[in-house]
């Protein structure tokens, strides 16, 4: 179950980014509460946001990071 979400999560990921459609929001509180209480998901995601950034010279927003922690944490603990 839990790599369904992840691949869906991906595919809508996929889709915001080559269509520049990035979330972003001004409220880092999502990306923050999950930085301190799951750090190897976030240091995962902000490996994902390093490799755009030098790939594809695209910043990720927090927002964008905090939800793939999200679902990689999902993954660490399935």
């Amino acid at each position: 179950m839990h790599w369904s979400r992840f691949l869906t999560h991906m595919q809508f990921f996929a889709d915001r980014f080559f269509n520049e459609k990035l979330l972003s929001s001004s409220d880092d509180f999502l990306y923050h509460q999950l930085a301190g209480r799951y750090p190897e998901a976030t240091a995962t995601a902000e490996r994902v946001r390093s490799h755009i950034a030098s790939t594809y010279s695209v910043a990720l927003p927090n927002e964008e990071v905090g939800y793939l922690a999200l679902h990689v944490q999902r993954l660490l603990t399935s």
